[in-house]
């Protein structure tokens, strides 16, 4: 992807943001213009491997260029007042996104372009700079550090370490106690300045839009210096482990080749697809003890289960790597108890979080789509203890958060918890409360006893008779439960016998998934309440514009845009089950497919270029124009949209 200075407007380029990272949750991230506009971009972001969340290290590297007697700094930061000083945007040339995020500078006859890429598997930064016009140039560089969780900010403190020492051909620096040092060195020769000195009231516009502190001081330890000619380049490496000088342009180009060999296994996929499953990449994650898991999304979430196992199937088999699926499966069925896989897994030596009824409901459903796709249900005979376990758990009752009537229902949560996915709290008081009986939930629950019954016969294996009783009773009573007749759709939940007649996206799974409890005639009524009420061209609304409670744009303070989450706002997640649902009640499939492609088209041809770049959005309002929010790199939203396109195809133009 390339955008060039003409194309857009500053507050245009502001917007767009690429991200970085390296398969251990570490990431780097900030504007195309280099402009930070969020407490989470930096250079260098990561846990360390032991602290208790991600620690902004290396906020910026900023550069300024002399050339004939003249300094131009190429850096941009928003300071109080409105304004944008150094002016740096003014020589923005173009930025290029092409498995590593570079921009580039024009300075008269000059022409820098700076690429940076985070090294695999390792917490370390390479930021390249290449001379590609112009003459010999002095070079500055100046890093400027955080050292802070990347939730919170940084003040000017008198407890920073602000000495950086020579250390095995490198500097290094470590401002705080029982933080790792940040090592710094250079491919060639490179003068450092020691000069430390704090930048103030650096500030957030994003933040400062989403009602959080917003104003950030930055540390500078001091000024390297270089020159560069023409056809010259040279990388910095920032690193929490060390990267000795001769070695770092060998790591760039190991690095360099590592992303195009992974790139050319989706070359026979058409693009964007292509670039989607490439990008997908960077939500596997190995942990400090090497088991696989799933960053949720970029640049906030951590490892949550119920994402994990949502997005599975789009990051794994879609992307021809089956064995992952496994493999993360196992990471999170190694914490099971009571019914339950983590909702989040613990960072450092936090406890893991148990509070989701559907996160294990998922990993079922992922476990049944390798299966399918594979053939291999071999492969899952280690795994079915557990997965038999898992659902005694939650029919006899030791789940602390649900249980099994006589029918097959499975209740979970009251009117003060938020166990599903839709579980946002304001001052906390759950805003869709969905406790009791949720549609879906039900619904996962019947697909996991039939896939788990499917499975134990195809392995020659018994299966719990009071498991095949719920698997007996079920559909009767969820029809009975669920079906409002005098509206022809599910309810969306049912508090102690009473329906929630709001029409949300819930319903559509009782329909998606591969085990369905409705009737033919049942299943379209819901799929063309869920298309008439809830379909946009970037995903699913989360509530029908007809219902009195319906709020349509993500935006306010914090609790205002909680308070929004699931009451109309669109998750694009949802709508590979749209389509799923969709074929199967389909006469004339291809038919469906086209409006699919068509109708949702912008999805993937408009928005890949906005927010996040080559990301999907967590969530976008539910009226035009669709702006996007939230999470800029949502796994699940990522994943969901691979599946889709795999699905349907990327044709527009039907």
């Amino acid at each position: 992807m390339l955008v060039k200075a003409a194309s857009q407007p500053m507050h245009t380029l502001l917007s767009r943001e690429w991200l970085d990272a390296n398969a251990r949750g570490s990431y780097a991230s900030s504007t195309i213009l280099d402009c930070p506009t969020r407490r989470y971009h930096g250079l260098l972001v990561s846990d360390a491997g032991y602290l208790p969340d991600k620690f902004v290290f290396l906020s910026k590297l900023e550069s300024s260029v002399s050339l004939r007697g003249r300094t131009v700094d190429l850096f941009t930061n928003k300071h109080p007042g409105g304004v944008f000083y150094p002016e740096g945007y003014n020589h923005f040339e173009y930025f290029r996104y092409d498995r590593a995020a570079s921009i580039a500078y024009r300075v008269g006859p000059l022409l820098i372009e700076r690429s940076q890429m985070l090294m695999h598997d390792e917490d370390t930064l390479l930021v390249r700079y290449r001379m590609l016009e112009g003459e010999p140039a002095t070079l500055t560089f100046r890093p400027l550090l955080a050292y802070r969780n990347h939730h919170h900010l940084r003040r000017e403190s008198s407890d920073f370490q602000v000495k950086t020492f020579a250390e095995g051909g490198a500097w290094k620096i470590e401002p705080l106690p029982q933080k790792p040092p940040l090592y710094m060195n250079a491919s060639k020769s490179v003068q450092f300045f020691p000069g430390p000195y704090w930048v103030k009231a650096i500030e957030y516009t994003v933040e400062q839009e989403r009602g959080f502190d917003y104003q950030e001081d930055l540390f500078c330890p001091g000024i390297f210096e270089t020159s560069l000619e023409a056809g010259e380049e040279l990388v910095f490496a920032f690193s929490l482990v060390g990267l000795a000088q001769d070695h770092i342009l060998t790591a760039w180009e190991r690095e360099e080749e590592r992303r195009r060999t992974l790139f050319e296994k989706f070359t026979d996929d058409p693009s964007p697809l292509a670039e989607l499953k490439y990008e997908a990449e960077k939500f596997l994650v190995r942990r400090p003890d090497q088991s696989l898991s799933v960053v949720a999304g970029y640049p906030w979430f951590g490892e949550w289960g119920r994402d994990a196992m949502i997005a599975l199937p789009g990051l794994t088999l879609a992307r021809h790597r089956p064995e992952l699926l496994l493999e993360v499966a196992q990471t999170f069925l190694a914490q099971a108890k009571d019914g339950l896989v983590p909702n989040f897994l613990g960072q450092g030596l936090a406890p893991s979080n148990y509070s989701s009824i559907d996160a294990g409901l998922w990993l079922f459903y992922a476990l049944d789509a390798y299966r399918q796709v594979t053939g291999r249900s071999e492969d899952l005979r280690p795994l079915l203890p557990q997965l038999r376990h898992v659902l005694l758990d939650l029919e006899e009752g030791r789940c602390p958060l649900a249980r099994v009537d006589s029918e097959g229902l499975l209740h979970a949560g009251d009117r003060h918890t938020q166990l599903t996915w839709m579980d946002a709290k304001v001052n906390g008081v759950p805003v869709t409360p969905r406790g009791d009986l949720a549609v879906e939930i039900n619904a996962l629950w019947y697909n996991a006893l039939g896939f788990v019954f499917e499975l134990s016969q195809e392995l020659k294996l018994d299966f719990p008779q009071k498991l095949v009783n719920c698997l007996e009773k079920f559909p009767r009573a969820f029809r009975e439960t669920f079906w409002l007749k005098d509206g022809a759709y599910l309810a969306d939940s049912v508090f102690h016998g009473v329906p929630d007649r709001a029409v949300r996206p819930n319903q559509i799974f009782a329909v998606s998934l591969p085990r369905c409890a409705l009737s033919t005639s049942e299943q379209r009524a819901v799929v063309d309440v869920v298309t008439a009420h809830l379909l946009t061209p970037y995903g699913l609304r989360t509530l029908s514009p007809h219902d009195v409670h319906f709020a349509p744009f993500y935006q306010g303070s914090a609790a205002e845009r909680d308070g929004v989450y699931h009451q109309g706002t669109v998750w694009p997640w949802l709508i590979y089950h749209y389509a799923e649902a969709l074929l199967r009640v389909a006469d004339h499939p291809e038919e469906a497919k086209s409006f699919l492609r068509k109708n949702l088209a912008p999805l993937w041809n408009e928005h890949l270029a906005d927010a996040g770049v080559m990301g999907v959005s967590e969530v976008f309002d539910a009226y035009p124009p669709f702006a996007p929010n939230g999470c800029i790199f949502q796994a699940w939203s990522v994943a969901e949209v691979i599946r889709l396109l795999d699905l349907i195809g990327c044709a527009s133009k039907d």
